[in-house]
């Protein structure tokens, strides 16, 4: 199997800064094929969001050009392995932020969808409420769980409203419990992996009927994902990435 992508990072019609950064990167290895995406959303509401969703893109690639070597060269290659190094690897950047907050006083956190392949193998590790779609055999769904809860709040001028609050995210102080899924690849799967910048502007049927169309390459669709949302309402950072798998071999 083949595996193609691409992605797209915007600041959106309305903010002045992107919270949002992303990761897509694959390659042979040992000989087998592997690729990491990911979409991190900073929490905007809190200090450096953007600061943190970059911090945690940087901190995977480091681990997508050190430790996938090291994974291959001693074994660690079962799904016990695999889940159990990502894992890790989102425990230690999750410190890394709590001893920035315990330093500055600053609370910080970020959203995490991430989709690591490994030959026919797909792995999920996800937190907060970025999303990732998933098509298969022509049927398209969710695969992640927002982890948000809806919650009261007040104006100073006495008004209340509700608004979607996260339950779990990178940057809490107990060990963060992402949704986890492992699944089996099959040609013509896609994956679209997006924060909620893009969702919240598109129908789910507007989604869905992008990534049937099996003939646009990655880049191509994400192009028709963004220029979906009319002109002006994209009010938040718009990210996204398509990976889809292809039976053609390099």
């Amino acid at each position: 199997m083949r595996i193609i992508s691409d992605g797209i990072c915007e600041t959106g019609d309305r903010r002045e800064n992107n919270q949002d950064h992303i990761l897509y990167v694959n390659r042979k290895e040992a000989g087998h094929e592997t690729g990491l995406f990911l979409v991190a959303d900073g929490m905007g509401g809190l200090a450096c969001g953007m600061e943190t969703s970059g911090y945690i893109v940087q901190e995977f690639l480091r681990w997508w050009e050190q430790d996938v070597s090291w994974m291959f060269a001693y074994g660690k290659t079962s799904d016990e392995d695999i889940l159990e190094l990502l894992d890790q690897e989102i425990w230690d950047i999750n410190q890394e932020i709590l001893k920035f907050t315990r330093e500055t006083g600053q609370r910080t956190g970020s959203t995490l969808s991430l989709l690591f392949v490994l030959d026919e193998k797909y792995y999920i590790k996800h937190l907060g409420d970025s999303r990732i779609y998933y098509s298969h055999s022509g049927q398209i769904r969710q695969i992640t769980e927002d982890q948000t809860t809806v919650q009261k709040v007040r104006r100073r001028n006495g008004e209340e409203y509700y608004k979607s609050v996260l339950t779990m995210c990178v940057g809490i102080p107990e060990r963060p419990k992402a949704y986890t899924t492992v699944g089996t690849l099959a040609p013509e799967d896609c994956f679209l992996l997006c924060s909620d910048g893009l969702y919240k502007c598109l129908k789910f049927e507007r989604i869905q009927e992008i990534l049937q169309a099996i003939d646009l390459n990655p880049e191509e669709t994400v192009w028709k994902l963004r220029h979906a949302i009319p002109d002006g309402d994209a009010l938040d950072n718009v990210s996204a990435i398509v990976v889809r798998v292809s039976e053609e071999c390099e």
